[in-house]
């Protein structure tokens, strides 16, 4: 029935042997090298984004603390939040954004 599968393969040379052990090798090397890629890429993004994580908690506690010194919430202005959580001009127009947001 499978009589292809039972005839003898003609032996490889020496040569084609070496030529396909180093074509794997090579390409085994190219998918480390892409997969260490991905990671360190990956790594970068999730430290970007736990510093950023970490940046909107710390402007949350600074707006909650401001909040219960007495001031009510929506009598506090937007500006006087982004004064007192600092940063640089295009973060306090992205931070107004958001206060504005909410």
């Amino acid at each position: 029935m499978f009589a292809w599968f039972k005839k003898q393969k003609p032996p490889l040379d020496k040569e084609e042997t070496e030529a396909r052990l180093e074509r794997i090798e090579r390409v085994i090397r190219d998918l480390r090298l892409d997969w260490d890629q991905t990671y360190d890429r990956f790594r970068l993004l999730h430290a970007r984004l736990s510093k950023r994580i970490e940046r909107d908690e710390e402007l949350r506690r600074e707006a909650e603390a401001t909040t219960t010194e007495g001031e009510h919430p929506e009598t506090q202005s937007v500006d006087a939040r982004l004064a007192a959580a600092g940063g640089t001009p295009p973060r306090r127009m992205i931070l107004r954004s958001r206060l504005i947001r909410r």
